[in-house]
């Protein structure tokens, strides 16, 4: 929707609030440390993508309407605030949306609570579920530079 409303130069849109999104319908591998834990999975994510693009989801003419990691230049799209949880299929497709953003110079603020997966009613302070990782498991984010538009944490002033 922001990406069309950028492109036909209205209706404003003041922020994005991407809670879990999908925005890549070329997410069908399997992260073997996700897929005992995902509640979402990628025969999951592979069926949403076909039921609204058909036979024409992961293949080269996908617009970025309908698959917001295909546009080719994120800058002019309104502030965006991006939560994804740390066992959520989305995570990386997320996060690099998050990370194109905030390089095209869009405010964005990204969240990965530990433990959290789509589907899932877990949060930050619920313990995570039998048998998932520590949230130590995962490799750690890099730090972020204070100069750029893009953090870790939420902001709320978005």
């Amino acid at each position: 929707m922001s990406i069309l409303a950028r492109d036909r130069n209205g209706p404003a849109i003041a922020r994005q609030i991407l809670i879990m999104p999908m925005h890549d319908d070329r997410t069908v591998t399997p992260d073997p440390q996700l897929a005992p834990f995902a509640g979402w999975t990628r025969d999951d994510n592979r069926t949403g993508w076909q039921a609204l693009l058909g036979n024409a989801a992961g293949g080269p003419d996908t617009l970025a309407y309908a698959a917001p990691a295909r546009v080719a230049n994120p800058a002019g799209l309104p502030p965006a605030y991006i939560e994804v949880g740390q066992l959520d299929i989305f995570r990386d497709e997320d996060l690099t949306y998050a990370l194109r953003l905030g390089q095209a110079g869009v405010p964005s603020s990204s969240i990965s609570p530990p433990a959290s997966r789509t589907n899932s009613t877990s949060s930050p302070s619920t313990p995570p579920p039998p048998g998932a990782p520590s949230p130590t498991a995962f490799a750690p984010s890099p730090p972020c530079d204070s100069s750029s538009p893009i953090s870790t944490t939420a902001d709320h002033s978005l």
